[in-house]
């Protein structure tokens, strides 16, 4: 065994070298070399050999170190490379392996002895059997991976990856593979809300080397939305990961988009988190940008801005369906007055008053308001 590692400690080297050169014929002859030696390789070693192929290429190269080096402890890693590198005859050929970009570590009684492998395999990075899955939107999973830049860290072993990536290129591969239905809900909600987190990112901070990379991932995300409304493609996490996003520290081209392009997403998280009933300037800056939902979410809403008193905002609700009727207003009318907002109170019993006599507020609720406005 010790001779075994001797020979590896020479041989790994040439490989990951060769890789990174390009050099095909001396990389696949330094794999041959590591081939009589695997059972001495640790599951870090054979697992960057995987990774590194996938992020020089080609895929004839990916496809004799899979053949000859399987099986790897760990590869969802390998697979978000090949996509950040938008290498999609690499990424299509390890979706048909039956690789899955949130597969977990291993934590088979075979992989014991590289117990401490076992999390910086993934490099500590959320997978699909991680508890805090989709908890807030800026976690960092494997998906978030396909659109980072290299930061010089994401090699197990040896030295960095030293190449580039154009993240429109990367977005449009991604695109393409989720049009054909090749991720599964966990990665297609996951890959939405992590082009959603790489746009806000370079909102905040844009990279001088690539202008168009924020409008790319939004792109991505308006893509995968209508393939989610049209053809049904993602699961039950999509709510959630757009709410998360529904914050008032959210970049204000994050919040546009989210209101143009998903509506009724942003209606229905205003409806199910308690939270954004509080968040007075969340619901001022969405109304800026926000269309009508139903009759009954647009009431929802109107009375949520009553309760802070934002009486521009509640003209331009008030033009929606559902905000005129009796039940709507008298709601409304409630919110207002129970917060102490005099002026919105009486905008609202102004606009109640006009409805038909047969439908006038009630006593008791007029006298609140009375009281209120004197």
């Amino acid at each position: 065994m010790q001779g075994d590692r001797e020979v590896l400690r020479k041989v790994l080297p040439l490989a990951r070298d060769a890789m990174a050169a390009g050099h095909l014929t001396e990389a696949i002859t330094a794999v041959m070399a590591v081939v009589p030696h695997r059972q001495a390789a640790t599951a870090a070693q054979l697992v960057d050999l995987l990774e590194r192929a996938c992020v020089y290429g080609p895929r004839m190269l990916v496809d004799f170190v899979w053949d000859e080096l399987e099986p790897f402890a760990y590869r969802g890693w390998a697979l978000a490379l090949a996509l950040r590198c938008a290498r999609e005859d690499v990424a299509r050929d390890l979706l048909d392996k039956g690789v899955r970009l949130m597969e977990d570590p291993p934590m088979a009684e075979g992989y014991r002895t590289i117990a401490a492998h076992e999390r910086s395999l993934s490099r500590f990075d959320l997978t699909q059997g991680s508890a805090g899955l989709f908890a807030e939107a800026r976690q960092r999973t494997v998906c978030t991976e396909v659109f980072a830049p290299f930061r010089g860290e994401e090699q197990l072993v040896g030295g960095t990856f030293a190449t580039s990536t154009n993240l429109a290129s990367t977005c449009d591969v991604v695109g393409r593979l989720a049009g054909e239905g090749l991720f599964d809900d966990v990665e297609f909600d996951d890959l939405l809300r992590a082009a959603l987190l790489r746009a806000a990112q370079l909102g905040h901070a844009p990279d001088p080397s690539q202008p168009e990379a924020q409008d790319a991932c939004l792109a991505l995300a308006r893509r995968m939305l209508r393939l989610y409304e049209k053809r049904g493609l993602g699961g039950g996490y999509l709510g959630l990961v757009l709410g998360n996003f529904l914050h008032d520290r959210t970049d204000e081209s994050i919040l546009t988009f989210l209101c143009r392009e998903a509506p009724q997403a942003v209606h229905e998280a205003l409806e199910s988190f308690s939270w954004m009933a509080d968040d007075g300037e969340l619901l001022r800056r969405l109304v800026a940008h926000l269309s009508p939902g139903t009759p009954q979410q647009n009431a929802h809403l109107l009375r949520l801005l009553a309760r802070f008193g934002y009486l521009p905002q509640m003209r331009a609700v008030a033009k929606w369906p559902g905000t005129s009727d009796a039940q709507a207003l008298d709601q409304a009318l409630e919110a207002a007055s129970g917060a102490g907002h005099a002026q919105a109170a009486s905008w609202l019993l102004g606009r109640r008053r006009s409805l038909a006599p047969a439908v006038a507020p009630a006593a008791q609720g007029s006298d609140d308001i009375a009281k209120l406005l004197l």
